[in-house]
């Protein structure tokens, strides 16, 4: 965790923005934060409080055993500045904590709504199960499966409430849709907006959990018994992920004249053929949203799964090094932005 400070920003003529505290989480070093980065079995939210939303339990657990540091810090932060922001953001395993954390002290009513600056991580893995990112499954697919799911639990209760009130078919499907708006950052009074996740096009760690484990997903049913019940591991899925993303997704095209890019490592084939920082929106007509298209992604060759099995993926030289290492965000940020790059020692 890095110092913390909180800073004043003033522009001529206008008062000065409220204070913002900055939470700045580091990300895995040590083996400890790698058994965290590997107990990744999915468990309840708050004790199912928000509706039973369930989340990678590694990081979970951390965040529980995190709070306490924070707390007084974010309390005497809004109590010397009752408008004051609160920041967190964190790099790899960090990210994932800083938005944990961020959802911790709301949903406790230790930090207000109103008072939540964005969240911004960098190159974080996705560790939320689908009923936290407020998308619905595909029409009829909860008529084939048989999970105790959030999800289904809504449908079932939409469909028993449009039922009651005699609604029409077009009504039905009106309050099946609003059991949905939000997710877990609507749950809490937050906007979606709140939470950004800034992945580079190359880095397989944000893709390692939302690409697909068809090929896996008995074995992983097998091997525990909460991945028995995981909604994203269901008979009915075509594409089977373990975890998604809540919030919005950037996804950073670094620039060929970074020095962490080879030659002959192109472009990625979603994207428009330029460097830049693009931002998956909802589409205005029936496509995927940005948690699918960032699964499409994944889902291209190579599999961040056999990247993870090639030997020479690893080291300073290898790709999961070069694109995940939280210098190469720095560098290729500071580059779309004319920054002046700086050398630095891995």
């Amino acid at each position: 965790m890095s110092a913390l400070g909180t800073k004043k920003q003033a522009s001529q003529g206008l008062p000065p923005p409220a204070p913002i505290r900055y939470f700045v989480i580091q990300g895995s070093i040590t083996l400890d934060h790698w058994r965290i980065n590997l107990t990744i079995d999915p468990c309840e939210f708050e004790g199912g409080a928000l509706g039973g939303v369930k989340v990678h339990r590694g990081v979970y657990e951390a965040a529980l055993e995190m709070l306490d540091v924070f707390v007084p810090y974010v309390t005497e932060h809004l109590a010397q500045h009752p408008d004051g922001m609160i920041a967190f953001t964190g790099h790899s395993l960090g990210g994932s904590l800083a938005t944990l954390l961020m959802l911790l002290l709301v949903h406790r009513g230790i930090l207000p709504a109103a008072n939540v600056a964005t969240v911004r991580t960098f190159g974080a893995p996705a560790i939320f199960c689908e009923g936290a990112t407020g998308s619905p499954p595909a029409a009829g697919s909860c008529q084939s499966c048989s999970l105790p799911c959030q999800h289904r639990k809504e449908r079932s209760a939409a469909s028993a409430a449009a039922s009651a009130a005699a609604a029409a078919a077009h009504g039905a499907a009106t309050a099946d849709d609003a059991a949905h708006t939000g997710g877990l950052l609507g749950k809490l009074g937050l906007a979606h907006e709140k939470v950004v996740n800034v992945v580079m096009t190359r880095d397989i760690v944000p893709r390692a959990f939302v690409c697909d484990y068809t090929l896996v997903a008995e074995l992983l049913k097998s091997w525990l018994p909460s991945f028995k019940e995981h909604v994203g591991l269901a008979d009915c899925k075509e594409h089977k992920a373990l975890y998604n993303f809540i919030g919005t997704i950037e996804v950073l095209q670094p620039s060929a004249a970074c020095p962490f890019v080879l030659p002959d490592e192109g472009l990625s084939a979603m994207l428009p053929e330029q460097a830049a920082l693009y931002k998956l929106t909802e589409p205005c007509c029936n496509l995927p949203d940005p948690a699918a298209a960032a699964e499409e992604e994944a889902e291209r060759p190579p599999h961040p799964l056999e990247t993870l099995g090639e030997m020479r993926a690893y080291g300073p030289a290898g790709q999961i090094s070069r694109f995940h290492n939280p210098n190469s965000y720095t560098v290729g940020l500071q580059q779309l932005c004319g920054v002046r790059m700086y050398e630095h020692s891995q």
